[in-house]
């Protein structure tokens, strides 16, 4: 009798340990996901802001030709 009281503790403990395992599996699955879903909205704010910069660059170049063309017309 003894002996089946401590097999069933025994079995008992390690279903809560495995639906302990289960439950931070799914945890860390989620958390992995969160991240990743992070990360991938980051890449795409980077994106857009380094394709801003690259739009003002290109505007930066446009006046700084208009300038030296306006600064050569008014000296004439």
């Amino acid at each position: 009798m003894l002996n089946m009281q401590k097999t069933l503790m025994e079995a008992i403990k390690n279903q809560q340990q495995n639906q302990q395992q289960e439950s931070q599996a799914h945890e860390k699955s989620k958390a992995t996901d969160d991240l990743m879903k992070t990360n991938q909205n980051l890449s795409e704010t980077i994106a857009k802001v380094e394709e801003r910069n690259r739009q003002l660059t290109q505007k930066v170049a446009s006046v700084k030709i208009y300038q030296r063309v306006f600064k050569h017309a008014i000296s004439q």
